[in-house]
């Protein structure tokens, strides 16, 4: 029993040596900043506040763009199908996973606003008919001027 406890009472000590138990306080002294001296020269500016902080009346602080989607392919006489997507962030490809608009198309017209939510951005419209052989017809739009408001034209 006596060599139970004399066992023990090391592997206390070993634990607290390893664990960082037990430790005594250093006496040596503790570096600290020290503020620049009036003798520089130089001032640090004083920080802006939020208070202070002003807007003009026309920003809403809306990130959100009406776009209308006006469609006008007259030549289309067959049912078509209208998907307007992001592209993918790495290539010039329309993502079809992140569309803001698919719709059937009838007589080749249409015109639907969509709502974005960031102004400056691509998107890519196809446009696919009901045949086994065709291509899509396929179309840009970029916001440029940041607007409320904007218009992709299909022609």
């Amino acid at each position: 029993m006596n060599s139970f406890i004399k066992v023990t009472n090391i592997m206390c000590v070993f634990l607290m040596v390893g664990c960082g138990g037990g430790g005594s306080e250093s006496s040596q002294p503790v570096a600290t900043a020290q503020p620049p001296s009036a003798g520089t020269g130089t001032t640090s500016p004083e920080p802006i506040k939020t208070q202070d902080l002003v807007a003009s009346q026309e920003f809403d602080f809306s990130t959100q763009t009406e776009l209308v989607v006006d469609v006008s392919l007259p030549e289309l006489t067959q049912r078509s199908f209208l998907n307007v997507c992001y592209s993918e962030p790495t290539s010039e490809r329309i993502d079809y996973n992140n569309c803001v608009l698919r719709v059937a198309l009838l007589d080749g017209t249409l015109r639907k606003t969509v709502t974005l939510n960031q102004a400056n951005q691509t998107l890519l419209a196809d446009i696919w008919t009901v045949s086994a052989s065709s291509e899509p017809l396929q179309y840009q739009w970029q916001n440029q001027n940041g607007s409320d408001s904007a218009i992709f034209e299909i022609r």
